[in-house]
């Protein structure tokens, strides 16, 4: 009789998927401040300050008419705007300096408020949020002691319908982001949606995978050999962690006599 033994390297790296367990869409890199060369609060809306989001699941996520406030403007996502799996997707003007910019926040008609306002965070104390399309809040980070106890109410932009959303200090839902940020500093997540906003990224990059710790997690593989024609197997179960995971072999799966 003939055995045949598969193996297999029973390592996984896991970067941990889910920062927020209340929706698949997250904050997942903000540039908090821009250069003044980059135009930090002049000539606004066409500010250097941008933000990425993350459709963070393994699903498509349709964002038609969700909304991104920081309580003193607003931008609307068009009707349409699908998001595919792990999926970025970032919100600037031309002089955000990203290559492959989505939403031009000077040019795209969904934004709401002053026009002096458009697309500027303020650098000590400040807040951002999403909300989907009834203006429920799904993600919100803030800085400082935030600008918090407003209520900011978006323009019927396209065919999606006004809403109002209220900023409280009290909503687990938004995060706190602690430390101080310099010029060209963003504050970013690691594992591209994972893990505690991390700062004084000076060299952003925007639209690309967030440096940060990779956790190594214990996998718990159960390995079944092949064995008289038995099929072999393998079975994780993943610990050390919050899912969902994502994992990559290391090594090659091979066999012997």
């Amino acid at each position: 009789m003939r055995k045949h033994i598969i193996s297999l390297l029973s390592f996984f790296i896991f970067c941990l998927l889910g920062q927020n367990t209340f929706s698949q869409l997250v904050i997942n890199e903000v540039l908090i401040n821009a250069t003044t060369a980059n135009n930090d609060g002049n000539n606004s809306p066409n500010t250097g300050e941008w933000t990425e989001l993350l459709n963070n699941s393994a699903s498509p996520l349709d964002i038609s008419c969700y909304v991104m406030t920081d309580g003193d403007w607003s931008v609307t996502f068009p009707p349409g705007t699908l998001l595919p799996p792990f999926g970025i997707i970032t919100i600037g003007s031309i002089f955000s300096q990203i290559p492959s910019l989505d939403i031009n926040i000077a040019s795209c008609n969904c934004t709401s408020g002053p026009s002096g306002d458009i697309g500027v965070f303020t650098n000590g104390n400040e807040q951002l949020v999403l909300a989907d399309n009834s203006g429920q809040i799904i993600d919100g980070i803030y800085w400082g002691s935030g600008q918090f106890g407003q209520t900011f109410t978006t323009d019927n932009l396209f065919d999606c319908p006004s809403v109002s959303i209220t900023l409280l200090q009290s909503n687990p839902i938004i995060q706190q982001v602690s430390g101080s940020y310099d010029e060209t500093e963003t504050i970013y997540l690691p594992c591209n949606g994972s893990g505690t906003f991390l700062g004084g990224n000076t060299n952003p990059t925007p639209d690309a995978p967030n440096t940060g710790p990779i956790q190594t997690i214990n996998p718990n593989a159960i390995i079944t050999d092949e064995n008289c024609g038995t099929l072999g197997s393998i079975t994780v179960n993943p610990s050390g962690g919050v899912g969902p995971y994502l994992y990559t072999w290391v090594g090659a799966v091979g066999s012997n006599n």
